[in-house]
């Protein structure tokens, strides 16, 4: 069982990541930031190729700490010429004033252009950074912030979604998980063990749904719960909390969220309403 456990407990720590806005603009951001430091020199254009349901995912969202923009062009310069691809889900957290200006000055000029990838279904990302006949791409593949490949000039820097910094296949680990010892797990792990991911999970997300109650993001439908309804009653909250955070983040919001299966808003989903009924019934931590 200590084997089955410890193998939860990285998984979990590996799942409960934070990530700055809509985890999709953000990969791309990832890629363009890996493809450009990569490349080693400043970049003449940028190609992107991404599967249609990032597109979709992209398409209406305010990037992270942009200003307001919107778009993969967006997203990808940004992520080019200020990200810091070291930073994986939180790649945009460096960008500056000055970036963001730049940013707004060439997104339509056509230095950045944007391809269908067609019959790829799921999660794909392409970025090409070209100056001259030099070129490097970074290619995301069913994962947000590990890199399935990395070139440059046509040679593999990383290949096969080799993970870096990662002692353990996490994918092998994840053949174990079955519901009987998953509820095991969730009733007998000591929570030292956990405490650090659990903590910034409801610091974290606590934070940008606070903010999404504070200010007017998107369509504010946890403000409006809030203002319409019963704040006593912690169903009003539990859904309030949830949907403050997606307001926040969705519509830009540089504060991060603690992500679950790849996912900021099922991280704000599966986080906050427990958080919320926790309080209510005063339970330990």
């Amino acid at each position: 069982m200590n084997t089955i456990f410890d193998a939860y407990t990285k998984i979990l720590t590996e799942e409960l990541k934070p990530a700055l806005g809509c985890t999709e603009p953000v990969a791309i951001a990832f890629a363009s930031a890996s493809a450009a430091k990569a490349l080693g020199t400043s970049f003449t254009s940028i190609t992107v190729k991404c599967s249609g349901n990032v597109v979709k995912n992209v398409k209406s969202v305010t990037v992270p700490n942009s200003g307001g923009m919107k778009g993969i062009e967006a997203a990808a310069l940004l992520g080019a010429l200020g990200g810091n691809a070291s930073l994986h889900l939180e790649v945009l957290s460096t960008v500056t004033d000055e970036i963001r200006n730049k940013v707004k000055e060439i997104v339509n000029s056509g230095i950045c252009k944007v391809i269908l990838a067609e019959d790829i279904p799921g999660l794909y990302i392409s970025v090409t950074a070209e100056n001259g006949s030099d070129s490097a791409t970074a290619v995301l593949k069913e994962c947000h912030d590990e890199l399935y490949s990395l070139s440059k000039n046509g040679k593999l820097i990383i290949n096969n979604g080799t993970k870096e910094n990662s002692d353990d296949n996490l994918d092998e680990l994840r053949k174990l998980l079955n519901l009987k010892d998953i509820l095991s797990y969730a009733k007998n792990v000591e929570i030292d063990e956990i405490r650090k991911p659990l903590k910034r999970q409801v610091e974290l997300n606590r934070a940008i749904a606070e903010e999404g109650l504070r200010k007017n993001y998107g369509c504010s439908i946890g403000k409006t719960l809030k203002k319409l309804y019963d704040w006593d009653d912690v169903r009003i909250r539990a859904r309030a909390y949830a949907s403050a955070g997606s307001d926040a983040r969705m519509s830009g919001c540089s504060l991060p969220v603690v992500i679950n299966s790849g996912s900021g808003n099922q991280g704000l989903t599966v986080s906050l309403p427990v958080v919320e009924y926790g309080e209510y019934l005063r339970s330990t931590e």
